[in-house]
Order: C-alpha cells, then structure tokens, then sequence
C-alpha cells in the first residue's frame, strides 16, 4: 500500500474521495478514509490530517469545514458542520449532524457529540453525550500541533518512499 502526494496533498492508496471535496495544502489522508461530499460540500484546509478508518459525510446541504491544523484519530467519524483549527478529534469519536466544533478543542476518544451541539473554543469533550469537562491547557494545543506537524513528516516521508511497504 503506496502512498503519494498530489498537488501538495498526501493521500493513502485505499482513500476514497467523492463528490464536492476541497483539499488544501498539507492535507493527509491515511489508509481506509472515505470522504464523501455527494450531497454538500467539504472543505478541509492546511495541514488537516484524518487518519485511518476515518469518514467525513454531511447532511443534505448542509457544508462541512475542517479547519487548519485539525487532526482526526483513527476511526473517528465527523458528520458536522464546522471543526475549529487545531482541534482534535480523538481516536473512535462521532461527531453529529450540525455540530460546530470550536477552534482548539479536544473531543475525547470515543465521545460522541450530538446532533447540532455547539462546543465553545478550547473545550475538552468527554462521554456519551458529549459534555465540557475542562478547559483545554496551552500543553494540550501543544501536542494537538505536535501530532499534526508529526504526521505531515510522516506523510511526506512516505510519499518519498523513505517508509518500507513490505508487501508492496
């Protein structure tokens, strides 16, 4: 399983992308990630990294932004409207129709946030249903950064095929 880079954008083999999808610079998409922008838009901007297994989808007119920075754990599934920069989106997390995400944030592992809920600007996000448990610290943002500058290294170091694919 090969990865490459297009226009700037870092794409695993098996991703599939369909419909009204814009991609901006650094964008990357690990393996086995669906988008699908067939009934509305969906616009991810620099640098937003969803990882394995991960399905961004809409509603029916309803656009869906991924703002710069933002990073998507694997298996997670964003069904929203809007996730703020430099948020994360933790590993298995479902994020609802019509959720708006401030800018920032962490949504936990494994959390769900329902149907249209609007999360304010560096919350932490816990449980099912999803509830604020804390602010989020500057150390948070921190490494929220650190995994997205990581992955982008990763990805480039893939596309450059400095990462052995035994089975290639």
């Amino acid at each position: 399983m090969s990865f490459r880079e297009h226009q700037g954008v870092y794409l695993a083999s098996n991703v599939i992308v369909t419909g009204n999808v814009v991609l901006a610079t650094g964008v990357n998409l690990w393996y086995g990630t669906i988008i699908r922008g067939d009934i509305a838009q969906i616009k991810l901007e620099t640098n937003a990294n969803i990882q394995d297994g991960c399905i961004l989808h809409t509603d029916f007119g309803v656009d869906l932004l991924i703002e710069e920075g933002v990073v998507a754990g694997h298996g997670a599934i964003i069904h929203g409207s809007r996730v703020g920069r430099n948020t994360l989106i933790g590993i298995g997390a479902r994020i609802l129709s019509g959720t708006l995400i401030g800018e920032e944030s962490i949504i936990a592992a494994g959390s769900v946030v329902v149907e249209g809920a609007v999360i304010p600007p560096r919350s932490v996000v816990m449980g099912i249903p999803g509830k604020v448990v804390r602010q989020a610290t500057d150390e948070d943002i921190a490494k929220t950064i650190s995994i997205n500058q990581r992955y982008l290294e990763l990805a480039r170091s893939y596309t450059r095929n400095e990462i052995v694919f035994p089975y290639d």
